[in-house]
């Protein structure tokens, strides 16, 4: 009973771990953020795909709203992955402390009481991680992600910019959209709503989602008259300034 208390405890502890790193990382991408907006914004490549001109979009003035968080079918899983742990957790309990003990079954409450309310605290942090609201208005961009909510106000944009993030390995390729001022830094991902994946719900509901995602950037590109700028083209020139054989060396600026 000591040892798969234990285990838990373990599995509890390194969860936590990985979420605490996740933060530290953000902070990281955060701070080199600020680093490249002191350089000098107008150095960032323009990105290839300009914001559409926002007159020709439908519903021009009014504010744009989307929302992603996860979906019933991903809470299935989750509830699935649920139950086969508990059925493991209940054949590996009775097996290792046999049949007929008396207290078997306080054994059993004990560890599957302490597993359920793991998993009910870990379902409920992966609910607040995933979840994603976008509004812009006349005056200003609000995105909240999880429980953070920020917001930036038109006249303060320094900043309007894409950044695509290559996971080495898997093929994956994460798309981020920022609006920055020189104290804040407002981020949010991209949805490909034409193949949605099923782990999310989003609102308005594809391909209404598309439209409106479109219609986002051009508003932002209207109320602030930034153009959009690519972070990973900017990436891109800076390793090849630094490659062997050009006689440059890179210049970095961190916090």
């Amino acid at each position: 009973m000591n040892n798969l208390v234990l285990l838990l405890l373990l599995f509890l502890g390194g969860s936590c771990l990985i979420f605490s790193i996740s933060g530290i990382l953000n902070i990281f991408i955060r701070r080199k953020r600020l680093a490249s907006l002191r350089l000098n914004s107008a150095k960032v490549p323009l990105a290839s795909e300009q914001p559409l001109p926002l007159l020709i979009l439908k519903r021009q003035h009014s504010p744009v709203i989307l929302t992603k968080r996860l979906s019933r079918r991903a809470h299935m899983l989750l509830l699935a992955v649920w139950f086969g742990m508990t059925v493991i957790f209940t054949f590996v309990t009775v097996f290792s402390t046999g049949s007929y003990m008396p207290n078997l079954f306080v054994t059993l409450a004990e560890i599957l009481g302490l597993w359920t309310a793991y998993w009910i605290v870990l379902q409920g942090l992966l609910t607040v991680v995933f979840y994603q609201h976008i509004e812009a208005n006349e005056s200003g961009l609000l995105v909240q992600r999880g429980v953070i909510r920020r917001w930036i106000p038109w006249d303060q944009t320094y900043l309007f910019a894409i950044d695509h993030m290559n996971v080495r390995g898997i093929g994956i390729t994460s798309t981020q959209y920022e609006l920055s001022s020189p104290q804040q830094i407002v981020r949010w991902g991209w949805e490909n709503s034409k193949r949605p994946l099923p782990q999310f719900t989003l609102k308005p509901t594809p391909p209404e989602y598309q439209q409106e995602a479109e219609r986002l950037k051009s508003y932002i590109h209207e109320r602030t008259g930034l153009p959009l700028r690519d972070f990973s083209s900017f990436r891109k020139e800076r390793l090849h300034s630094t490659s062997p054989g050009n006689g440059r060396h890179e210049v970095t600026c961190d916090e």
